[in-house]
């Protein structure tokens, strides 16, 4: 029993202190908060501040994040589907891309590269290519060497 106890009065003594009801800044006196610059801060911003260094703390911060973003847009924008894939050819010959490139399919769509990425091999006979969503809302085209560029249709 004298074991428990000493085991449990010296984990008390290394676990960082709590915060309180008041938060981090409320245990702060007034002339560290000043010299932290947390003075001039108002009570809605210094709550705002003891719930991130909460959720700092507690490993949820990734979930404060994604509920910021939620509050600032309204939504948050779905994940594209991972199982979303297109696959025709290329009409007609095709070099690669160089900024910019026109992609037409022979499904008749039409995609364009985003950005000025450039890449290099011929196909003379056109090419089976891979459309499938990206991150952050993007599509991605996909050749057969494994090279991927970056695409919007058209």
């Amino acid at each position: 029993m004298a074991v428990c106890a000493s085991v449990i009065l010296s984990m008390a003594a290394f676990a960082p202190p709590c915060p309180g009801k008041n938060g981090f800044t409320g245990s702060l006196e007034k002339t560290r908060l000043a010299e932290l610059g947390l003075n001039r801060l108002t009570d809605a911003e210094r709550a705002d501040l003891d719930a991130a260094i909460q959720a700092y703390m507690n490993g949820t911060l990734t979930e404060v994040r994604r509920e910021e973003k939620v509050r600032k847009l309204g939504k948050v924008p779905p994940a594209p589907d991972p199982e979303l894939r297109l696959q025709s050819r290329i009409a007609g010959p095709f070099l690669g891309w160089s900024g910019k490139t026109v992609f037409r399919l022979e499904n008749g769509q039409v995609w364009q590269q985003v950005g000025t990425d450039k890449y290099y091999h011929p196909f003379p006979d056109g090419v089976e290519v891979t459309i499938f969503p990206g991150s952050f809302g993007t599509f991605r085209l996909s050749l057969p060497t494994g090279a991927t560029v970056i695409v919007r249709r058209r």
